[in-house]
């Protein structure tokens, strides 16, 4: 764990220039004692656009959660009514990384932008940007691919995490993901498919030896649990990530049931027979897993978690060509 050099260096203001705010930033760096020669480091700029201020503050407090490990100039965009105007927030602070001399630099910076100048947000993001590190752009909703406020943002950015279930649903949410990754410049990725990487890892490994011999038997029909009466982006990524993985041998089988979570269960069968079913029990963090050769055995699968689910995102770079396809068979499931 991460131990604090000092107590969080603030200032604020309204009605500001970009210029004031990169120059309050300065003073606060060098108020700490940062030099070009110190040990201090971040290790990417991440920046967040968040629809509207009711959300601001649990993104700020997600974006100030991670810090520990992975300290960054965090850029929070939150646009907002009334005459046009820039108010600001500029927040310093420096902690010891643990087992290391090495003292790692968290800076917030919140911009709320007033009026028509929220439509140009990239011109605030562009100078605050510290040039030798790797730029994330945090998208916490469904992203419009033709919005001029998402395009500025995204062409500044080495890679995009989405967030469009929280706002979309289904074959909505997943027609747009599709949009976006399709069209973007930089490399994108969605918390939904972050969600679904335990189920993934666990039906990887149970889909070998008799498992894969019996699916390549096939053809496999499979049923993916989901909460609510039209399936959930998750749901629909992990059919397509199925499909993708059993290649050919996968039916056009694909339903859906009811349920509180965003995956409930998954269910693969070949010809009437059971050859995988993982089932989230009720009663605590863990699934039942069971095969054609052998099971009942309870597994732990604890719920998402938004800030994990972020960090992990963060920690990569480049495409993420299994989500690519899983995008094309998914729009193929929804046809």
């Amino acid at each position: 764990m991460a131990t604090p050099v000092a107590a969080p260096a603030v200032w604020t203001g309204q009605g500001v220039r970009i210029a004031d705010v990169a120059q309050h930033l300065r003073e606060l760096r060098a108020e700490a004692g940062d030099e070009p020669s110190s040990t201090r480091t971040s290790v990417m700029n991440l920046v967040a656009w968040v629809p509207n201020q009711t959300d601001a503050g649990d993104v700020e407090a997600v974006a100030d959660s991670l810090r520990e490990h992975h300290p960054s100039r965090a850029i929070i965009i939150v646009p907002a009514d009334g005459s046009d105007r820039i108010d600001a927030r500029v927040e310093t602070m420096s902690s010891v990384a643990h087992g290391s001399s090495c003292t790692l630099l968290f800076e917030q910076i919140v911009l709320t932008l007033h009026g028509a100048i929220a439509a140009h947000a990239g011109s605030a993001v562009i100078p605050l940007l510290r040039s030798e590190l790797p730029t994330y752009l945090w998208w916490p909703t469904a992203p419009d691919p033709s919005s001029p406020t998402f395009l500025e943002l995204v062409r500044v950015a080495d890679r995009v995490v989405t967030e469009t279930g929280r706002s979309l649903r289904g074959r909505e949410a997943l027609s747009r993901l599709a949009a976006v990754t399709a069209n973007s410049p930089a490399p994108v990725t969605d918390l939904a498919w972050a969600i679904l990487t335990p189920w993934r890892q666990v039906l990887s490994t149970s889909l070998r030896g008799e498992a894969l011999a019996a699916v390549r038997g096939g053809p496999a029909s499979v049923t993916i649990t989901c909460p609510g009466s039209e399936p959930t982006l998750e749901a629909l990524l992990l059919g397509g990530w199925l499909a993708d993985t059993l290649e050919d041998h996968v039916g056009d089988t694909f339903a859906l049931g009811a349920g509180s979570e965003d995956i409930l269960g998954v269910k693969i069968d070949v010809q009437g027979t059971c050859v995988v079913e993982l089932v989230r029990d009720d009663a605590d963090h863990h699934v039942t897993l069971r095969t054609v050769a052998g099971g009942p055995r309870s597994l732990p699968l604890p719920p998402p978690n938004r800030r994990e689910l972020l960090a992990g995102e963060l920690e990569l770079r480049g495409h993420d060509r299994p989500l690519e396809r899983a995008l094309v068979n998914a729009m193929r499931l929804v046809q």
